[in-house]
C-alpha cells in the first residue's frame, strides 16, 4: 500500500493532521505543516511535536522546497473570509487568496504531489477562486471532485455545511457516479 505523505498547509491547530492520527487503518502521514498565526503554531506543537510545524508565510514556498519536502499529498483549508456569505465576498480580489493562489501556481512544477484535499466554506462552490483552482488542477493532469457536507450528514449534531475537493493525479475517482469535477450537495 503507498504511503501517503501529507504536507499541511494553513494548517491552523492542526485539524487535518488529528483526522489523520485517527484514521489507523490508512497509511497516510503527516510530514510537515505551515502555518503563519504564532498562537496556532505554539498548540499545534505542544499537540503534535515541533519538527513538524513552520511559522512562516506560504507565500515563501518555493517549487524546489516543496520538492523537497518528500511528500505526495497537500492538505489545506485556506482563508474563508473571502467567501464567507456574511463577509464582503471580496474573493479573488481578497489578498487572503494570494497564498492559495500561490501554491496552486506551484503544483504544475511539482510532479511528486498526486493527491490534494482542500476544505473551505459554504460558499467557496460559487467563488471566482474555485473556477481558478479548477482550471489550474485540471490543466495539471488532477481529477476532482467536490463535496458540500455538514457534520450531521454523519451523524454529529453541528449543521455546519463545508465545502471539500479531493483530486488525484492521472486517476479518476471510482468510488462516486459523478464526473468529475462535480458538486455533490447534502441538505443544508
Amino acid at each position: 500500500m503507498e504511503t501517503i505523505k501529507v504536507l499541511e498547509l494553513f494548517a491552523g491547530l492542526g485539524g487535518f493532521h488529528i483526522a489523520v492520527n485517527n484514521q489507523k487503518d490508512a497509511n497516510i502521514q503527516v510530514v510537515k505543516s505551515f502555518e503563519i498565526n504564532v498562537n496556532a503554531v505554539k498548540t499545534y506543537q505542544e499537540n503534535f511535536g515541533y519538527d513538524v510545524i513552520s511559522n512562516r508565510n506560504i507565500l515563501s514556498l518555493s517549487t524546489e522546497e516543496l520538492i523537497r519536502q518528500n511528500v505526495n499529498a497537500i492538505f489545506m483549508s485556506p482563508p474563508c473570509q473571502p467567501f464567507t456569505r456574511l463577509g464582503k465576498k471580496l474573493d479573488v480580489n481578497d489578498d487572503r487568496c494570494n497564498a492559495f493562489h500561490h501554491v496552486l501556481k506551484l503544483l504544475p512544477r511539482t510532479p511528486n504531489i498526486q493527491y490534494l484535499l482542500i476544505e473551505n466554506v459554504y460558499g467557496f462552490e460559487s467563488s471566482k477562486m474555485r473556477e481558478n483552482m479548477l482550471e489550474i488542477l485540471q490543466s495539471s493532469g488532477f481529477y476532482t471532485i467536490e463535496f458540500l457536507l455538514s457534520p450531521t450528514d454523519f451523524g454529529v449534531p453541528n449543521s455546519r455545511l463545508r465545502y471539500y475537493l479531493l483530486a488525484r493525479k492521472n486517476k479518476k475517482f471510482t468510488f462516486c457516479k459523478h464526473d468529475p469535477p462535480s458538486i455533490v450537495s447534502t441538505k443544508e
